[in-house]
């Protein structure tokens, strides 16, 4: 059942439905233009699906069947934009939302409907999954109406479509069609009118159905290889990140189960990949808790869990028990398990 989030403007609509959690631009007599108002809001719908472990996709979308976004609203530029201060404010808040969605721990997809303009196109290109109908039309027409566009939007651009491409879009202004931007590699799929919400739905549980720590760790990574500074990626960080380290407790679970089920049990000598998949996740969790305690029972697990893990891989039990931690089902018996 779908439970609606109450907000600070009606012009921004959520919900979370399952595992899904929507957010609606939802001011569809301007073709879905954005004031800060509906930024701020936005922006509080998003933390909250965030900080909701029920929630494991979040889509955005524009109400109406017109357009997705239009960019900002034109007619709250005196009111948000009349000084400099103001603009100022506009712009760190503007770029805090769109940062947030680029980088948010959980996979995003926009889908588009009708008219993806300025704006619109930097937020959709804020998004992992890309998902439009052929009516829809894109268009960064900055050049024609003699305004700047900030870096981070340009950069955005030019990783989903390419320098050359994203070059020809802003110079000539010109709107592209959804066939154009699928061959380009702005979206990823374009679906018949009428059949959007469906299809976005089926791609939504198809994400939802997979371990949702495994999907946090990739985008995690890939967050850090789409950096525009190289020397801030943290290629040796990324095991100690959230995600990461939440995969390692359930390895923790895992591991402490397999020495309670080997009290009891003979078990052959394990193969060598058993006895390296011991010794290198001992180190990782060694090297991902920095504490003593971990250190003496990683170098236990290096030398009794290496005839435990052979059985246990071979059995293919791992697959159901990582599942069941990931998928928040709880951990059964030991024995429910081994059998």
């Amino acid at each position: 059942m779908a439970t609606e989030l109450t907000l600070s403007t009606d012009k921004i609509k959520a919900k979370a439905d399952g595992s899904q959690g929507h957010v609606v631009f939802n001011n569809p007599e301007r073709h879905n233009a954005v004031s800060l108002e509906m930024w701020d809001a936005a922006e509080e719908a998003l933390s909250t699906f965030a900080d909701d472990d029920q929630i494991r996709v979040v889509i955005l979308s524009g109400a109406g069947g017109k357009s997705f976004v239009s960019g900002a609203d034109i007619s709250k530029f005196e009111k948000e934009r009349g000084s400099k201060d103001a603009i100022e404010h506009y712009n760190a808040r503007l770029n805090v939302v769109y940062e947030s969605i680029e980088k948010y721990p959980k996979p995003t997809i926009a889908m588009i409907d009708g008219h993806c303009i300025g704006g619109g196109l930097n937020l959709a290109a804020c998004t992992d999954i890309r998902i439009a109908s052929k009516k829809s039309r894109f268009a960064m027409p900055a050049a024609k109406l003699a305004l700047g566009y900030p870096f981070d939007a340009i950069r955005r651009l030019i990783n989903a479509v390419g320098a050359a491409t994203a070059k020809q879009m802003m110079f000539t202004a010109r709107s592209i069609d959804a066939e154009t931007a699928l061959r380009l590699g702005l979206l990823q799929e374009v679906v018949d009118d009428g059949m959007l919400s469906d299809r976005v739905d089926e791609l939504a549980e198809t994400i939802a159905g997979n371990a949702p720590l495994t999907i946090g760790s990739m985008k995690f990574i890939t967050t850090q290889v789409m950096l525009r500074d190289q020397s801030a990626r943290v290629y040796l960080w990324c095991f100690c990140s959230r995600a990461y380290w939440h995969c390692l407790l359930c390895l923790d679970r895992l591991f402490r189960g397999l020495l309670y089920w080997t009290r009891d049990r003979h078990l052959t000598d394990a193969i060598s990949v058993s006895h390296y998949f011991a010794y290198f996740f001992g180190s990782q969790l060694f090297l991902t808790r920095f504490d003593l305690g971990c250190w003496v029972r990683a170098a236990l697990w290096r030398y009794r869990l290496c005839h435990a893990a052979n059985e246990f891989f071979s059995r293919g039990i791992h697959h159901r028990f990582c599942s069941d931690f990931q998928y928040g089902r709880g951990l059964p018996p030991v024995d429910d398990y081994f059998g």
